[in-house]
């Protein structure tokens, strides 16, 4: 089997736990990176291709495996719906999950479209700023003035600041299995105990969350980023293949899950 990485991810938890627990069940497993040209033969002689990574190459190689009738874990285009976070927020709202108002475009324009709303709109807390294709919090930042929105020339998502404690709720998703943790937010002080951050109790309404951002992207190994506000929660966005912080089985279970899909 073959497991492509972006070279940014080579060091973290995930792919590289991943390609341990499949190694010593005896899996023979290539790791290629996204460094250069992914060889054809990588992709056209293995019976199931995992990506982490949503690089152009990846994608790509991701494309051709599919094309040749090779099982992928997630595919491409699941990835690139969530790849663009304008296109993923219409699509959370399109299967009626709630998400923060969001606006789509290049800084200038932003700012003139939210000038109006700025200080005016009854219940807003500020907007959060973060590039349209980016992620691992890259650019994410709470917009300080219509300035410097204005100075940001590359694609924004520009989402309404949804006030919590300081922590998101993250899911994570290996199949039919659900796990959920608390996490310092990147944007905000934390206001929580140290002791009620790491696990959470998977609810009856977090399994349906998760359950319903799998079929809307199609993904089967995914994370859920959720803003707990009062008795409310909030979807903030998906991301593809997450390192699966706090779930200390996710090697195993992730193993399970790859060598499951080509039996």
């Amino acid at each position: 089997m073959t497991v492509l990485v972006e070279d940014r991810y080579r060091e973290q938890a995930q792919p590289a736990g991943l390609v341990s627990a499949l190694r010593a069940r005896g899996a023979d497993v290539r790791l290629v990176g996204d460094r250069g040209a992914i060889p054809t033969d990588c992709l056209t002689g293995t019976d199931v291709v995992v990506a982490r990574g949503r690089s152009d190459r990846v994608l790509r190689a991701l494309a051709a495996a599919e094309q040749a009738g090779v099982p992928t874990l997630d595919g491409a285009a699941a990835v690139r719906k969530v790849r663009d976070k304008g296109e993923m927020t219409a699509r959370l709202l399109e299967v009626g999950l709630p998400v923060p108002r969001t606006f789509v475009g290049r800084g200038p324009d932003m700012s003139e479209r939210l000038a109006p709303l700025w200080d005016a709109a009854p219940g807003t807390h500020g907007w959060i700023v973060k590039p349209r294709f980016g992620d691992n919090s890259r650019g994410v930042a709470r917009a300080d003035s219509l300035g410097s929105l204005a100075r940001r020339h590359e694609e924004l998502v520009v989402q309404e600041f949804i006030p919590g404690s300081g922590a998101d709720l993250k899911l994570y998703v290996i199949g039919t299995q659900v796990f959920a943790a608390r996490k310092p937010s990147p944007v905000t002080p934390c206001t929580l105990d140290p002791a009620e951050l790491g696990p959470v109790v998977v609810t009856e309404p977090l399994q349906e969350i998760a359950e319903k951002c799998g079929r809307a992207f199609g993904l089967m190994l995914f994370g859920v980023d959720c803003v707990e506000s009062g008795p409310d929660l909030v979807v903030i966005e998906v991301n593809d293949f997450p390192n699966y912080t706090h779930v200390p089985t996710a090697d195993d279970l992730l193993a399970r899950h790859v060598l499951g899909s080509v039996r």
